[in-house]
């Protein structure tokens, strides 16, 4: 069962929320961002990963 499955109605994830879901650190998360493998939104001072994006980046690690 991957990470979304277990969250269907979860249209997007913290920060926290994507690292535990995922099952990967705080830092391994900001490198993928920071190096445009991961797209994030800000709303306010919240940085969300939407559920799309989070399903292509996973992909994208299957390839």
């Amino acid at each position: 069962m991957t990470p979304l499955a277990q969250t269907p109605s979860k249209q997007a994830y913290s920060i926290l929320e994507f690292c535990q879901a995922f099952g990967i650190g705080r830092s391994t998360l900001y490198d993928q961002i920071r190096n445009k493998r991961l797209q994030v939104v800000k709303v306010g001072a919240r940085t969300l990963i939407p559920r799309g994006e989070a399903e292509r980046w996973l992909a994208d690690l299957r390839s």
